[in-house]
């Protein structure tokens, strides 16, 4: 849009870098300016742009400055893709921190519940346990009164078999039964 153009007319915000890069090219001299940013009229509307400008001085045969060459590079989009980069990188970065917390939350959780499982598992291995020795113990308990069922029962028939003049030996036998009978109940 601007090839033909006059300077002033064409872009006016670029009259001053202008001037300055004519005079240095004139005195030989070559002007670079990185980045720059200035309005342009482009596709029929305003817009800013960043241009890397270099002027460099047009040499006759003698090495004389006749002019300045300007080579102008639009870097607009660039400028905007390492901008979208940046914030894409930056994004990363939280993004990466916040998916790690979560991962770590996570860990955290599965731990807490893997502690509990095997509480649960502890407590129930040690239920069966006791259920078992509960039934060992009323086996034996069971066996044991039948045994002392079977001495209370010899204990009072031979009682009754004795004459009536051995209260020695009845006491003797009454005292065992006494003592079957009380480790009977205690069973």
């Amino acid at each position: 849009n601007l090839l033909g153009s006059e300077v002033l007319v064409a872009w006016p915000a670029m009259v001053e870098l202008h001037r300055q890069a004519l005079l240095a090219g004139l005195a030989g001299e070559a002007l670079s300016v990185r980045r720059r940013y200035f309005l342009l009229h482009r596709r029929h509307q305003t817009e800013e742009a960043c241009l890397d400008l270099d002027f460099i001085p047009i040499l006759d045969d003698v090495g004389q400055s006749r002019g300045v060459l300007a080579i102008i590079v639009d870097q607009t989009q660039r400028v905007h893709d390492q901008a979208a980069l940046k914030h894409l990188n930056d994004t990363l970065e939280a993004r990466v921190t916040e998916r790690t917390e979560a991962l770590l939350s996570a860990l955290d959780s599965l731990s807490g519940e893997i502690v509990e499982r095997q509480a649960a598992e502890s407590a129930l291995r040690q239920s069966h346990k006791m259920e078992a020795v509960g039934q060992l113990t009323g086996g034996i308990a069971h066996d044991f009164n039948n045994l002392l069922t079977v001495i209370i029962g010899n204990l009072e028939a031979a009682e009754r078999r004795l004459p009536q003049d051995a209260a020695e030996i009845r006491r003797f036998l009454d005292y065992g039964r006494q003592g079957a009978m009380r480790a009977a109940s205690l069973t």
